[in-house]
């Protein structure tokens, strides 16, 4: 769009992801995210807005909005930083609370397709009044903290895993028990 402006979008779709239509998980969860993407040197910061599906339901489920990624890349380190709101409450039919999550990694570049680092990451849910007139609990309901490895090959494109451990026993509960947590991740840039 200019020097040092552009527009970024992300576009996923998920199987059983979470979120809540009626009392049920839902069944195939699209998410579409756009904003504008700033380039300072090494510094990009992307603000962003999106609005989150539920395919199986043929319902609209949450506003992602707002949305900040930050990522600072140099010769050696990698710094990605994610700071998402999922506001459910507009949608009088939606279940779920309304959820802050924060998603951060900072990784060392062994070479020039290998990187290595720690990632932490936090979900919280935020009082709001749900659709039963009452207010949902507000609080942390899971803190994954682990390690983040990434490949990058080709032109653009990235292979991220993340394997933790939930520090959180309601994230540990919610899972019947399981502390493992993990992530496989493909991106591609264009």
């Amino acid at each position: 769009m200019g020097e040092g402006i552009g527009l970024s979008s992300d576009i996923y779709i998920a199987e059983g992801a979470p979120g809540l239509y009626n009392g049920a998980v839902n069944s195939w969860y699209g998410e579409f995210d756009l904003g504008p993407a700033f380039t300072f040197g090494p510094l990009s910061l992307t603000p962003m807005a999106g609005i989150a599906f539920d395919w199986g339901a043929k319902h609209v489920t949450a506003l992602n909005a707002p949305q900040l990624y930050t990522i600072l890349n140099t010769d050696k380190i990698y710094i990605e930083s994610w700071l998402w709101t999922l506001l459910y409450s507009p949608f009088k039919e939606q279940a779920a609370p309304n959820q802050i999550h924060t998603r951060d990694w900072i990784l060392y570049k062994l070479s020039g397709t290998l990187s290595i680092g720690p990632q932490f990451e936090l979900w919280a849910n935020l009082k709001h009044k749900s659709i039963m007139g009452v207010y949902n609990k507000a609080g942390l309901t899971a803190m994954p903290i682990g390690g983040h490895i990434e490949i990058a090959y080709g032109t653009g494109n990235s292979l991220g895993l993340f394997v933790g451990y939930d520090a959180n026993k309601d994230g540990r509960d919610a899972r019947g028990g399981n502390a493992a947590v993990g992530r496989f991740t493909f991106v591609h840039n264009f």
